[in-house]
């Protein structure tokens, strides 16, 4: 995830949004979510929410998102 993000990020920024970002995937795994549709969607949709609010661009959301199976 580290090269995805920009360079500008503090290292304090991106550990405390990766910190947010483990804890919405925690929160939103349940048995075989990778073949529940509306898990990963609601996953994804937190999780893109998180990252614009942390100021990642709307290319690099998506590239996160793709990234980690949940795109």
């Amino acid at each position: 995830m580290e090269q995805q993000i920009p360079v500008e990020m503090e290292q304090e920024s991106l550990k405390d949004l990766t910190e947010i970002i483990t804890d919405i995937i925690q929160d939103n795994v349940v048995i075989d979510w990778t073949e529940k549709e509306d898990v990963k969607r609601e996953m994804r949709k937190r999780l893109k929410k998180q990252l614009r609010a942390s100021s990642v661009s709307n290319q690099q959301v998506e590239s996160v998102a793709d990234n980690y199976g949940i795109g």
